[in-house]
């Protein structure tokens, strides 16, 4: 190499640590300008990504239920196999309805004392709570969860009456939607699928039980009564199904039936089922003058029917001594029985999984001061049931993710 030659490497080696200064310099920058990430440049998660994640593990894995295992009713979680078993509230009040919310990221539940009763929001990402309505002299009777939207309807009990409230998870000011007619009750509440529109079925408090009355197939009577039975505006039947527009409280009845009773909405939109007497029935949908609801499937236990998480099917406790859960299309034909064991406990602790091929039901063990129900779960295809639950406490109010 000549001299000239030499010179010139000496001059490009001198200047290639500066140009690669400058290539650093310029991935860095380059996405705080633009605000893109990049993978030389990795940016912190937002939250709703976080969210998100949390979202899909959480939602299809988790089930919550109420044991006694310190020594006093507190809402747990365990995965759907039984394991990761963890106690979401550990004090000594009492904590009960738990209800998945918020798309999965939160459980809401009830926290009572001998002064207060709370409503509590457990955000499961950040594993804090939050207190979304403090009542100190009215009482809650019910409460349930929008399936989509992050909003929680209430039933308050208080010296001048019961009134239906909604509160939304993230501004927590509840707003009182109807009160309750003095002549009636809700037995039973649930949100439609669309997130925004509430059923109830209101019983007259002098009414007989489900199980005295005469079972019923629906018919198209049930319109007519529905629209005499609106006296005045604003005023809701005295018995029946009605629902119930979240955000402006308007009503519409659906039904007047005295024997109309545990209300169930479905994932399906406008999609809704019902007992009248022993009969389940169902609305494929509740929109337009003309929704008529239509008798599935006769002979079922006075206790809620459970949808399938794809809106398909309801389960259901069997009418008889023995614990037979059936299982129904939404559009009707034959029932499968599932029979379980001697010792399951006909009760609102029947739940679907969340990819619909196991039910979830309480068992009872020991007699007496020792008598507990613990969880158990079945396959829809057959088989023997499992124990899900270890710990020997009693467990109730089970609810799966879905």
């Amino acid at each position: 190499m000549n001299r000239t030659g030499f010179t010139r490497l000496l001059a490009a080696l001198a200047l290639l640590p500066m140009l690669c200064s400058c290539g650093g310099n310029t991935s860095s920058l380059s996405p705080r300008n633009s605000g893109l990430g990049s993978g030389l440049s990795p940016r912190r998660p937002s939250r709703t990504t976080s969210d998100s994640t949390a979202t899909a593990a959480a939602v299809p894995t988790r089930i919550a239920f109420v044991s006694n295992e310190n020594g006093h009713p507190d809402v747990w979680l365990m995965d759907s196999d039984g394991s990761h078993r963890t106690g979401v509230t550990n004090d000594e009040a009492v904590e009960r309805s738990p209800h998945w919310a918020d798309g999965g990221r939160s459980l809401v539940f009830l926290r009572e004392t001998k002064d207060k009763t709370e409503l509590v929001k457990h955000y499961l990402p950040d594993n804090a709570d939050r207190t979304l309505v403090t009542l100190e002299k009215e009482r809650v009777l019910q409460l349930a969860a929008a399936p989509v939207s992050a909003s929680v309807a209430f039933l308050v009990k208080a010296d001048d009456g019961t009134s239906l409230q909604v509160v939304p998870l993230e501004d927590a000011k509840s707003r009182k939607l109807m009160a309750v007619p003095t002549t009636a009750s809700i037995q039973s509440l649930c949100w439609l699928g669309d997130g925004h529109t509430l059923a109830l079925a209101l019983v007259q408090k002098e009414a007989q039980s489900p199980a005295k009355a005469s079972a019923g197939a629906p018919g198209k009577a049930d319109k007519a009564k529905a629209k005499d039975s609106k006296d005045e505006e604003g005023k809701a039947p005295a018995t029946g199904l009605l629902l119930v527009d979240a955000e402006t409280g308007r009503t519409r009845p659906l039904t007047t039936d005295v024997r109309d009773r545990f209300v169930v909405g479905s994932r399906r939109p406008g999609a809704l089922a019902f007992l009248r007497g022993e009969s389940l029935c169902v609305f494929d949908s509740v929109e337009g003058d003309n929704a008529t609801p239509r008798r599935v499937v006769d002979k079922v236990k006075p206790l809620p029917p459970v949808w399938s998480p794809d809106g398909t099917q309801l389960a259901y406790w069997v009418l008889g001594d023995k614990p037979v859960v059936g299982v129904v299309s939404a559009t009707g034909g034959e029932p499968r029985a599932l029979p379980l064991p001697d010792d399951a406990v006909p009760s609102e602790g029947l739940t679907w999984s969340p990819e619909g091929t196991q039910l979830g039901f309480l068992k009872q063990q020991g007699d007496g001061d020792t008598q507990r129900n613990l969880f158990y779960v079945v396959e829809l295809s057959g088989g023997k049931d499992r124990r899900l639950t270890e710990a020997l406490a009693d467990h109730r109010e089970v609810v799966w993710g879905s």
